[in-house]
């Protein structure tokens, strides 16, 4: 069977003409009427669907109104017609007696969408169809689709999608007469019972002991959950979702070791997510009621499998969605505009403890953060924003709090909008592992790219490359990387980046962490008159170390007050062992310059202009054939 059954649906009958089957066989048509037996080709999807299609099958004029239906309904009635007292069709009607009108009824349901005037909406616009909807939403059968038909419903309280297997599609909805604070969506699953670990849990293990492992079965998406801090600065606890894979007693092997560790002393325990899954909203748009009203457009927690594709939210004055301790969500093609709430206006926001979440070929404008992920109730991880747009925002186009790890930003837009004032930046992650790359940046008044590592756990990994960074006037820095907690920055990459604009180009520092090695290579930075700060500058704050350096194949222009490469750590000996080789810089007060630093070769380079072409002193470190 070459079609997918859930393609094909029953079109609006057309005056003077029957619904027949398209030629390729993926759905119905309107056809011009000639009689019985025009009913024409045969559909690919279903066998009891092919057999109703059939030329060779005698219809009859029941048969010809399950063709013809508009509604469920309609072809229920008619359906039921065909069916003779044991439930088989009536072969005066349909040849094969095998075809039981269940088996057609079950067709229909997974082929055809529902329509809220079934369950009492009216969609002019002006009538509050809030109740009508909620009883389509919770009536459909699962797997069914809630087709809204393009038209207008006004919603004056919540839709609850409290259930699974559900497609609402088709609409514009008015909630711009909600009260204040309210969402528009809200779907919550729950939370099982915590079982507490007996045992320490450290991370690399790949199996845990709970005090009460009954209830919980093989393949179940568990969360492991503990009050120690992934973060301490914002109190986020840490957290990971695992499945289990074989269970022994109260011994609970999982698919893939932790991440992180989990002791009894920090109230460790494992719970199972009792997700609602598979939930969809397709082609909605959702207006609110604007700056003041303080609402959501949607509130998905502990959600699975959530589809949001071709969507618009309007004037949320809170955020247009959120996402609460979810997983697997694909958020795609949707637009979040005007959410103006001082300190929150997020366009989409992924929180406490999400997992595997996508945000794709989205865009947004007038908002604060078109995607801020964070939240303190657990941490969020493989999350990928790409190819998405920020306009106009008041801070950070895309943004993650602490509560972050494994957060790829790549392939984004933003432009900032300086109508907002404040110490703007492009982009920014506060949490553990990163990837920022290929993202073109606009206005920015602090940083274009930040990176902040404000987590307290194990290491991390950073890659910061291919950016397009082009600064508002008196921007400082366009990179920024810095271990501000206590997490180990363990491979630090900024290479292939495009920067103009700003004051001063890369800077990387281990502020209250280390930073063990780190690669800058291949970074544009041409400013002959603005540049008065570094084109790459490498600190380490107090006793934090930051060694094992290259720098390399940079190339660019600065100002004459400017300096091209400036190593400097507060205490000697913390700053050690860097390679720097084959840069062309032009201008600049030195080329490359060492404060209390080691073990530095700076060979190869061309620093033309340059009052002073190398300045390094320290034990261990060499120049030579710079010019």
């Amino acid at each position: 069977m070459g079609a997918d059954r859930h393609q094909w649906q029953f079109p609006r009958n057309e005056a003077n003409k029957v619904l027949g089957w398209r030629a390729d066989g993926k759905g119905m048509e309107n056809k011009e009427w000639v009689g019985p037996g025009d009913i024409a080709g045969k559909q690919d999807a279903d066998s009891n669907l092919d057999t109703l299609s059939s030329g060779t099958t005698t219809l009859g004029t029941t048969g010809l109104a399950v063709l013809e239906a508009e509604t469920k309904a309609e072809a229920r009635a008619a359906i039921g017609a065909l069916s003779d007292a044991a439930g088989a069709v009536d072969t005066a009607n349909i040849a094969d007696g095998s075809v039981t009108a269940d088996k057609l009824a079950n067709d229909i349901n997974l082929g055809t969408a529902y329509t809220p005037a079934e369950y009492g909406a009216v969609g002019d616009g002006t009538t509050d169809d809030a109740a009508a909807l909620n009883t389509a939403l919770s009536s459909i059968p699962e797997g069914s689709v809630l087709d809204g038909l393009g038209k207008t419903y006004r919603v004056d309280s919540t839709l609850v999608v409290n259930r699974s297997f559900v497609e609402l599609r088709n609409a514009v909805i008015d909630f711009s007469n909600a009260p204040t604070g309210d969402k528009l969506f809200e779907s919550t699953g729950a939370l099982g019972t915590d079982r507490l670990l007996t045992a320490n849990a450290l991370s690399g293990a790949t199996s845990v002991n709970v005090d009460d492992a009954s209830g919980l079965a093989v393949n179940d998406l568990v969360e492991m959950y503990s009050d120690t801090l992934f973060a301490t600065n914002t109190s986020v606890k840490t957290s990971e979702m695992v499945r289990i894979k074989s269970i022994s007693g109260n011994t609970i092997t999982l698919t893939a070791p932790l991440s992180y560790s989990y002791t009894t002393g920090a109230n460790s325990k494992l719970r199972k997510l009792n997700f609602w899954e598979n939930i969809k909203l397709r082609n909605i748009r959702a207006f609110g009621s604007g700056a003041g009203g303080s609402q959501y457009g949607g509130h998905f927690k502990t959600v699975a499998d959530l589809t949001v594709v071709d969507c618009l939210f309007e004037d949320f004055d809170d955020r247009s969605l959120m996402v609460d301790r979810s997983a697997v969500v694909n958020i795609t093609r949707t637009r979040t505009n005007r959410s103006l709430k001082a300190g929150l206006a997020y366009g989409i926001s992924v929180v406490n403890g999400s997992h595997w979440v996508n945000i794709t070929e989205c865009s947004g404008e007038r908002v604060r953060h078109v995607v801020a992920v964070g939240g303190s109730d657990g941490v969020n991880r493989f999350v990928k924003v790409a190819n998405c747009n920020a306009f106009g925002c008041g801070d950070a186009g895309f943004d993650c709090h602490p509560a972050g790890d494994f957060i790829d930003f790549i392939g984004n837009y933003v432009v900032v909008d300086l109508n907002y004032g404040g110490n703007m930046d492009g982009i920014i992650i506060q949490g553990a592992n990163a990837k920022m790359i290929g993202n073109t940046i606009r206005g920015a008044v602090r940083y274009a790219v930040f990176y902040q590592n404000l987590t307290d756990f194990g290491a991390a990994t950073c890659v910061i490359s291919e950016n397009d960074c082009e600064g508002a006037a008196g921007a400082t820095y366009a990179i920024f990387a810095v271990a501000s907690g206590a997490t180990l920055l363990e491979s630090l990459v900024i290479k292939g980046n495009t920067i103009r604009n700003y004051r001063g180009a890369i800077r990387v520092r281990a502020d209250t962490a280390i930073i063990n090695a780190y690669a800058i290579t291949g970074n544009s930075f041409y400013e002959p008159a603005l540049a008065d700060l570094q084109f790459i500058y490498i600190e380490s704050k107090g006793t934090n170390t930051c060694h094992d350096g290259t720098i390399s194949g940079n190339s660019g222009r600065l100002s004459a007050t400017g300096t091209s490469i400036y190593l400097v750590a507060d205490n000697a000996g913390y700053l050690r062992y860097a390679a720097v080789t084959g840069n062309s810089i032009r201008g600049g007060t030195y080329g490359c310059r060492g404060i209390n630093t080691d073990n530095i070769n700076v060979v190869g380079n061309v620093f033309s202009g340059a009052g002073t072409l190398v300045s390094v002193a320290g034990a261990g470190s060499a120049s030579a054939n710079n010019i």
